[in-house]
């Protein structure tokens, strides 16, 4: 299994939805009552589609969003034209805030536990929330004000294309995970 672990704040809702008339902004509001900006780029909504249709990735949210709950999850990815059930993995979301304070430790944690294939992480607050080398070697940092990019999507596909051996993660990748879940806890 392939999987995005994904930021929401930054790369799906980027600063410039701002500019977006009244309630363009909210769309989870009607749903949910949920106050904040919840509209997701749609360029941002393409790439996820793009990973997602044309290369079996699956989405973990590892998002602040998370302390909201699944169901707010699936409701902001229901009301921006992404299907829950298509493009979240069965977990939806990591620890993160919701058990785990740190986004990287989230992230090895599960990798540990699931051994995907492949995986990619996408935040645009790699450089302060995760270790640097788990976000060099995994991560794209998105633009917090324009959300993903095309340049973004060529290196995704990239990582979660990545094979040695034939897969993804080596026992090499899986040791230096463990070393910096186990100094990140």
């Amino acid at each position: 299994m392939r999987i995005i672990f994904l930021d929401i704040d930054g790369p799906m809702i980027p600063d410039q939805i701002h500019l977006l008339p009244g309630d363009e902004k909210f769309p989870l509001k009607k749903v949910t009552h949920f106050g904040c900006f919840s509209k997701f780029s749609p360029y941002s909504v393409a790439f996820i589609k793009t990973l997602c249709d044309g290369y079996g990735a699956k989405v973990l949210t590892n998002s602040t969003h998370n302390m909201s709950g699944k169901d707010h999850i699936k409701k902001l990815f229901e009301v921006n034209g992404l299907n829950p059930d298509q493009y979240l993995h069965s977990d939806i979301m990591t620890e993160f805030k919701n058990g785990i304070d740190e986004r990287d430790v989230a992230v090895c944690k599960w990798i540990l536990e699931n051994q995907p294939e492949s995986f990619v992480i996408i935040d645009d607050a790699l450089e302060q929330d995760y270790d640097a080398e788990l976000g060099q070697l995994w991560g794209i940092n998105a633009s917090s004000l324009y959300g993903l990019t095309i340049q973004d999507r060529e290196r995704a596909i990239k990582l979660l294309l990545k094979r040695k051996k034939d897969k993804s993660l080596t026992e090499e990748d899986y040791k230096l995970i463990e070393e910096i879940y186990t100094e990140n806890i």
